[in-house]
């Protein structure tokens, strides 16, 4: 815990108090630490909640960029693989609204069709256009209810005929996220909050996020009031109350 060095400027100190000012220093320090930390928990709450039920992106005519990517943790001064994290997401071309997925299961399975395709309907829209590279698991897309428009990364990444072909975005997606993912003291654990925590300003306009996080987290947390079923009980039982102790 960091304190004053210069004890002499507390006034305390000047009136022989030295141990009781530095207490009080401490216990300061300790409370805005305490509200600093609680202050951090609640906003990963509240974005943890809304990353848990994000809502569908694309829809007709609309073009999503989507893919996965592998994000790797390994332990302080050694070579092995400690965690493999694959997270699968998808980004409008225009909009740049976005959803990211962490894939859970084994890494050797995780990315099979089985497992993204139904991810795929459950974020993005039917009559999308989606662009994905060339990966066996997309494939089925278009039977699906969508384009699929394929770049090949194995001869570019922009076809130089029609530079509408290509995954540019999705690709710079993945630079910020592992960019944010892979700060020191990031766990694998709480990927769910690491990524709510990130998606959550870059879905809102900064003028209107500070509106948008309390709306969270008041659906989180609805606020009581008069009107509210359990406010209504709590008076009805305080008026029960006085008219027994009126009898």
């Amino acid at each position: 815990m960091l304190l004053t060095k210069d004890l002499s400027r507390v006034p305390a100190v000047k009136h022989g108090r030295a141990t009781e000012a530095v207490a009080i220093q401490a216990w300061e320090q300790a409370t805005r630490l305490h509200t600093i930390v609680d202050w951090r928990s609640f906003c990963s709450e509240v974005t943890n909640e809304w990353y848990r039920k994000q809502a569908q992106i694309g829809g007709p005519d609309v073009v999503v960029e989507i893919d996965e990517t592998l994000i790797t943790r390994r332990k302080y001064n050694r070579g092995r693989l400690s965690t493999q994290i694959w997270p699968f997401g998808g980004i409008e071309r225009v909009s740049k609204r976005k959803f990211l997925v962490p894939l859970t299961c084994d890494v050797a399975e995780n990315r099979t069709k089985e497992t993204l395709l139904p991810l795929i309907t459950k974020y993005i829209l039917p009559g999308t256009i989606i662009y994905s590279d060339a990966f066996r698991s997309y494939h089925d897309i278009k039977n699906l209810g969508y384009t699929h428009c394929v770049v090949n990364h194995s001869k570019n990444f922009v076809d130089p005929e029609d530079n509408n072909f290509h995954t540019q975005n999705i690709e710079r997606l993945w630079k910020d996220v592992k960019s944010w993912v892979k700060r020191p003291g990031i766990w694998s654990k709480y990927l769910y909050q690491y990524l709510g925590r990130y998606l959550f300003p870059t879905a809102h306009e900064p003028s209107t996020l500070l509106h948008h996080f309390f709306v969270q987290a008041a659906k989180l947390y609805p606020p009581q009031s008069d009107r509210s079923p359990t406010a209504s009980t709590e008076l009805s039982d305080s008026s029960s109350e006085i008219d027994s102790d009126a009898s």
